[in-house]
This record gives C-alpha cells, sequence and structure tokens, in this order.
C-alpha cells in the first residue's frame, strides 16, 4: 500500500502536478507526527504546592511495564518523596525514565534534590533538580514529571523513551495519614 502510494506520488511529481504533490506531502507530515497521549489529562491550571507534596508509588499498569517490558526486578519498589521544604528524595526508579530512548539496562536509580512546579508548554509539570544520584549507569541531571488532573488526587508521569509511545510510569500519592 505504501509503496503504491509512493509510486503514484513519483508518478505526479513527474508530471507536474504540484497541487496533488503538495497536499500528499502535507497528508504524510501530518500523518506522521503523533502526540502524547496523556496530553489531554495534563494539568492546565497551576496547583497549589501543598496539593502534591507527599509520598508517590507507581500505579498497577506502571509496575507491570516495569517488570514485563523493562525487565526490571519484581521486588522493587519505585518511590518519589516530594517534601515542603523543596526537596525530593527519588529510591529505586526505573532508568528507561532518564535514558532519552527509553531503553532498559535493568537499572535502579535512586537520587535526592529539589524540585519545584514549573510550566511546560501549556501544561503544569514537577521540574527536579539532582543533587545526589545513586545508580550504576545512570547520569541523572534535572528532569521533569508532567502532572495529570485538573485536581486532587494528581499523577505525575515520567515519560519513557518518546513521548509519542504512550509510555510512562505514572506516580500516584499515598493517602496522608
Amino acid at each position: 500500500m505504501v509503496l503504491m502510494y509512493g509510486m503514484k506520488l513519483f508518478s505526479d511529481i513527474r508530471c507536474g502536478n504540484r497541487r496533488r504533490v503538495v497536499c500528499s506531502l502535507c497528508l504524510l507530515f501530518t500523518c506522521g507526527c503523533c502526540f502524547d497521549p496523556f496530553s489531554c489529562d495534563y494539568t492546565k491550571k497551576k496547583p497549589a504546592s501543598l496539593s502534591i507534596i507527599g509520598t508517590w508509588v507507581l500505579d498497577a499498569e506502571s509496575k507491570r511495564l516495569m517488570t514485563t517490558d523493562g525487565k526490571y526486578p519484581q521486588a522493587s519498589s519505585p518511590r518519589l518523596i516530594l517534601s515542603t521544604d523543596g526537596s525530593f528524595e527519588i529510591t529505586d526508579v526505573p532508568d528507561w525514565c532518564f535514558e532519552g530512548l527509553g531503553k532498559s539496562s535493568g537499572t535502579l536509580v535512586s537520587a535526592t534534590g529539589t524540585w519545584s512546579i514549573e510550566k511546560h508548554q501549556e501544561w503544569w509539570a514537577v521540574a527536579f533538580s539532582t543533587k545526589t544520584v545513586k545508580s550504576q549507569n545512570t547520569s541523572v541531571g534535572g528532569f521533569e514529571g508532567m502532572l495529570r488532573g485538573e485536581a486532587e488526587p494528581y499523577k505525575i508521569n515520567l515519560t519513557v523513551g518518546d513521548p509519542d509511545e504512550g509510555r510512562a510510569m505514572v506516580f500516584v500519592r499515598e493517602p496522608k495519614n
């Protein structure tokens, strides 16, 4: 099908049918550009800092993805702690969250640093700046987690690889005691 369409496009170019060629190229580029499937849920109104402070853990789907696709140990329990003083601590978060292509080396990352709520395009995200990192193979500088939802309970997405692929480690906040 694609080969036949390509041959038709080539024929149109040779025959000087510019309008059809331009329309075809626009269609190809438009269809080739996907979008982050989570973006419809990203937070558009800035949340109060107090609404995201606490301990965050992976949701069930992320745990499944982590062990099946990522081949990370089943016993690991990734955790993200956001403190009122603007500090954070992550424990046992999969390295594919920090690797641009989303490739897993099976390494879990722990780190500390500071966090803030920042604008990312038209949405809001938690921006993380690391101070210390414990990892064998992964260097982690700054990173961000996209906020989801317009009110509590929010979710925090750490994207795995290309956002268009729709893979993310989704953190949900544990209930406050």
